[in-house]
């Protein structure tokens, strides 16, 4: 990954000091041209990219990234992108799921909460489902469901 792709997917503006990473940023602090530029990352060649840019863009509220997401978790290409930083199993289902309970959180501030609800449901319904075999940890999701 060049340098100008990992500063796109992985930069956090210094002004942005409350947010540890591009994930977490404000909707406010996340320029339209940089959005643009991250949906075209989702064309990539490179696998590793296309995840990262889907796994962003979902964290920011943005329908296409989602929808990239659904579909290499459907295809069953989420797998080894990331691990687990202490024992070392692949965590990369708990980082989509993270990205899609902030996707529904965004579309929940804009007023699509019931929305984005059902639209995350099935994905979420199938890394649950994943989860009885895997060892990803996805008690953080419990309070979504009640």
């Amino acid at each position: 990954m060049n340098k100008e792709i990992s500063v796109l997917l992985h930069d956090v503006p210094t002004h942005a000091d409350y947010a540890c990473d591009a994930t977490d940023l404000d909707p406010e602090d996340i320029p339209e041209d940089r959005i643009e530029q991250v949906i075209n990352l989702l064309n990539s060649s490179d696998e590793n990219i296309v995840f990262e840019a889907a796994k962003l863009l979902t964290n920011w509220g943005q329908s296409s990234g989602f929808d990239a997401l659904v579909n290499l978790l459907n295809e069953n290409k989420l797998v080894g992108y990331i691990d687990h930083r202490l024992h070392g199993y692949d965590d990369t289902l708990q980082h989509v799921l993270r990205a899609f309970v902030r996707y529904w959180a965004f579309q929940a501030d804009l007023g699509f909460g019931e929305q984005a609800r059902i639209k995350i449901f099935h994905p979420i319904q199938k890394i649950i489902e994943i989860s009885n075999t895997e060892p990803f940890d996805i008690s953080r999701l419990f309070w979504l469901i009640d």
